[in-house]
Parts: C-alpha cells; structure tokens; sequence
C-alpha cells in the first residue's frame, strides 16, 4: 500500500450494483435496474466533503467500492452494439458476451444510464478525493485493463461534459485531478497492517467463487468453444443462473433479485405464480441447465495448469505489492478457506443439489411435480383417443390398460394437490398469531473472517456480498467483522420489517486517529441528509 494512503480517512462500500439504469432518451428505468439511489449516493458523497463535523480542515476521503458495484451481468442492451461484438449464437436476448470489449461497450451504458452518480462521484474526486473499486462476481470484468481505463476515461468524459454546461471556469483544474492515482482498482482486496482486510467474499459461497480469481478468463483455445468466446470470463454458477434466468424473470417481476435471500423469493415465485415460474423453467431453465452444463465440461484439465500458474504469479506480485507474506496469501487462497466451486471442482453437482436441498426445502420437490406430473397427466385425453381403435381398447380394458388408467388419474390429481399446496401453503402458514423468526446464525463470511483476523492479525475485516448488513466480534480485544449491505432496495414480508436488521444504504466510516482507525458501521439517512448508526438486532 502506498503510505500516502494511510493519510486519508476512510468510506467503504459494496453490492450497488447499477446496470442499464435510466434509457438517456426515455428517461425511464430498466427492469433489471436494482439501484435507485443516485440522487441520496451523490448527498452523501457532498455530505463527507463538506459536511462531517469534528473533521480537520484539508482532510481527505479515501472510498472503497468494495466490488459489485457495476452490475455487468444485468446489462442485456445491445441497441447500437457493433456488429463484431460476441452474442449468444442461440438466444442475442441475452446479451453481450463477457468479452473485454463487450464489456466496455455495457460500461458505456452503465454511466449514460447513472449519469447524476457518476456526475457526483467525479466531483468527488475533484475535490481532491480517491476512489479504489474492487471487483465482484457482478463485475469481475473490471479484470480487464482496458475496462479499468476505459472506466477512467469515460468518466472525465461525462464530468467535462457536466463542467461545459455549467460554464465552471476550473473545468481544466478539476478535470486535472482525476488521474489513475486518484482512480484506483484491486485486483483481490485492500490491506493496512495491523488495522484492517478488505474484499468482496464472493471467494467463500461456493455459487459464486472462481476457481482462480486472479486468473479468471477463459483460454485462448478450448475444444468446441466458439472463437468469439475465447478469453472471456469463465463465469461461476450464480453468474450464469443471472445472465440465463434471472434476467429473464425480472422483465416480469423486476424486483425478484431485491428479495434476500434469492431462496426466499424463488420459494415466493413457485407458491403464488406457480404458473408463471413454470413458464420461466420450461422457457429459460432448460437453456441456463445446457449452459451450465457446458461450462462444467468446457476448460480441459490441463489447461488450468496454465490459469493456476498466471493465478500464483499475480498472488506472488501482490504479496510483494502490500508487503504481506506469499504464506499468508497463500492460505486465504486455499481449500481450506475459500469454497470450493460446483462448476469447477470435483463433486460439483453433489454440493449444488446439497445447497439446494438445503436451502429451498421444499421448493425443489414441488418445482419437479410441477414440472412432471401435469405432463403426465396430459396422456388421459390421449388414452380417450386411442380407445376409439379397436386392438387398443382391447388392450386398454383387458390387459394393462386399467392399471395405467388408474395411475394417470391418480397423477393428475397429485398433479393438481401439489399446485394447490404450492400456492396455498404460505397463506396458510401466514393465518393466526405472528410468529417472528429467531436470528439467523452467524453468517459463512463472518466464520471466514476469523482466520483472515488470526493469520494477518488485523484489528477489522470487512466484507460485502450477501447483501446481510452484521457486525460480529471476532477477538478479546476489540477485533471486528463488518459487512456492509448493500445500496439497493431490500423488500422483506411485512411482519419481519419492524425488527429485521438494516441492510440499504449501509457503509463503514472508519476516521484516523493517534492509535489507528475508529470504526462506525452506519446508514445513509437521506431525509436528515446525515448517516446515522445502523439498527442491528441481537
């Protein structure tokens, strides 16, 4: 770390996740839009500038984007694309490709859709402000050199733009202050010794992690991959169940990713639009199934020598990068620590049916009598067809035909019990006395977060990802885990808002001081135009 770092206070946030945001012409929203808080993000940025009482004049921020802050799979646009930019040869509705230059072709996008953001974050910076992004698994593109200059670039496009038409006569004083230093990017995480750890902790949910996150492109060369498609980002489980389905059923409920977790809003979907859910499995399922599938199968083992051995190298460059022993690094990066991904490691498809069994309860049964029963059921009215023939009807009422009879009958009932219950079960679990739910136990990243503490022995670590806002202790001393939340809207049942912990809006603080960092885990609270602490429950 650069020691001039340590001179700035700090803010650090994740999971904002824009995408296409507002049409420039239309001036209306995406459906796949998540983040709706431009206007309140650009307060709080004037808010730490100018505002922050008890602050030495001339002291500056130092914000932490601490990943997902692009959502890059969410981008499916592809209005004036060129022609050379990689589709999906089967279904273009998807969108671009994960490529580098597709990838820079979405960014474009992505700032003329957010405009008062990126405005407010480059006034940010010209106030003599830094900003480091850190990347997710929303957008592990910014991997790409020429994503991250083409960020840098577009950006002080988009602020010059805002300075000519306000006339500023410091257009060219500002501008200047936007520099690489002053725009930095992480390819893992952020480090102080002895203070602090942070990084997204997509690296520990096995449905989201990479088999080598510093190396996470697919190879030049791959047995039945299209060209267009070599050197892409060779995307995780949860990427693709985003790109191929979930984008897909956000046209018709585009809030379905704001309900966390997604378990709880697929169990939702299923039970009161059973119909409609079944149309998105059948339609867009089976296609994200063969997707998912080829992926599996799609790098040939030994070619991740070669990803292992470009992933070692750049963890030995950081390491040297932020002073911290290749050891240390080496054991966050193991099986030990991170998850194991069920797209890239062995027994793969025996963890995914685990989670899901886990996870979902009942949801899995019902989606598959959904799925089949009803498509068995459908042979009643052919067997009323085929008795008009003679040899079937001799058939079908002396030999095995009553029996088949019968088992129809008695699945299309099934049939319509199972739809019934799936749609009327959480409406009858709802009648009567409200019952709250006890809190959840300590979440995979804060159990994660005690090695990293013990192994680089930090004061704090903070995370992101799940979008779950927590702070927990992690030692005698004061040690903490923090993880951030998010900036978009989180929607919660009725009964649970009251006493559910606050997870919109969220960030650290964590001011310099003779001794180290103080840390305070708060909310934005836009109607005071001032942060406040976060509401966490025991």
């Amino acid at each position: 770390m650069s020691p001039a770092l340590e001179e700035y206070d700090l803010l650090i946030v994740s999971d904002l996740h824009l995408s296409e945001g507002r049409h420039p012409a239309t001036k209306k929203l995406s459906l796949n839009e998540d983040f709706f808080f431009d206007e309140e993000f650009a307060r709080f940025l004037d808010f730490h500038v100018h505002r922050v009482p008890e602050r030495p004049p001339g002291k500056k921020w130092h914000l932490i984007i601490n990943g997902d802050f692009l959502d890059f799979l969410q981008v499916t646009s592809i209005e004036g694309a060129p022609p050379e930019l990689s589709r999906d040869p089967d279904r273009p509705d998807y969108g671009l490709g994960c490529g580098a230059a597709e990838t820079v072709f979405k960014l474009k996008i992505i700032l003329d859709g957010h405009w008062l953001f990126f405005e407010a974050l480059a006034e940010f910076i010209a106030a003599g402000n830094i900003v480091t992004i850190g990347k997710g698994n929303h957008d592990v593109e910014f991997h790409y050199p020429e994503v991250r200059e083409a960020f840098r670039s577009e950006l002080r496009q988009l602020y010059a733009k805002k300075l000519d038409r306000e006339n500023d006569s410091g257009k060219a004083h500002k501008l200047a202050k936007l520099t690489d230093e002053a725009i930095r990017f992480l390819d893992w995480f952020y480090y102080e010794k002895g203070l602090l750890w942070v990084e997204h902790g997509n690296q520990y949910d096995k449905l989201n992690c990479f088999k080598y996150w510093l190396a996470p492109l697919l190879p030049t060369k791959v047995p039945g991959l299209a060209r267009s498609r070599a050197g892409d980002v060779d995307l995780p489980w949860g990427s693709l169940f985003v790109r191929y389905l979930f984008n897909r059923v956000e046209t018709a409920v585009p809030y379905a990713d704001n309900i966390k977790p997604q378990s709880k809003f697929i169990a939702w979907f299923i039970s009161y639009q059973p119909l409609l859910a079944v149309h998105f499995l059948l339609r867009h399922g089976t296609y994200m199934l063969a997707k998912m599938a080829r992926a599996w199968r799609r790098v040939p083992p030994a070619d991740y020598a070669n990803r292992e051995a470009q992933h070692r190298k750049r963890l030995g460059e950081l390491a040297g990068e932020w002073q911290i022993p290749e050891a240390h690094l080496q054991y966050l990066d193991s099986p030990s620590l991170r998850a194991a991904s069920v797209l890239k490691e062995p027994r793969g498809w025996w963890r995914l049916y685990g989670w899901l069994t886990r996870q979902w309860r009942f949801v899995v049964p019902v989606v598959v009598v959904l799925l089949l029963l009803p498509q068995l059921s459908f042979l009643a009215p052919l067997f009323d067809w085929l008795d008009r023939f003679p040899a079937v009807h001799y058939w079908l009422t002396t030999t095995a035909g009553p029996f088949v009879r019968k088992a129809v009958s008695v699945f299309r009932w099934l049939a319509a019990i199972s739809a019934a219950v799936a749609i009327l079960l959480p409406r009858l679990r709802s009648l009567g006395k409200v019952r709250l739910k006890p809190k959840k136990k300590l979440s995979e990243l804060a159990r994660r977060a005690g090695p990293i503490r013990e192994r680089l022995n930090v004061r704090y670590v903070i995370m992101g990802h799940t979008h779950d806002t927590d702070l927990q202790s992690l030692g005698p001393n004061g040690q903490e885990y923090f993880n951030t939340g998010t900036w978009t809207k989180v929607f919660r049942p009725e009964e649970e808002r009251l006493i559910s912990d606050e997870s919109e809006l969220v960030f650290v603080q964590a001011m310099r001081q003779a001794n180290g960092l103080k840390l305070k885990l708060l909310k934005w609270d836009d109607p005071a135009n001032q942060p406040r602490l976060v509401k966490l429950f025991q």
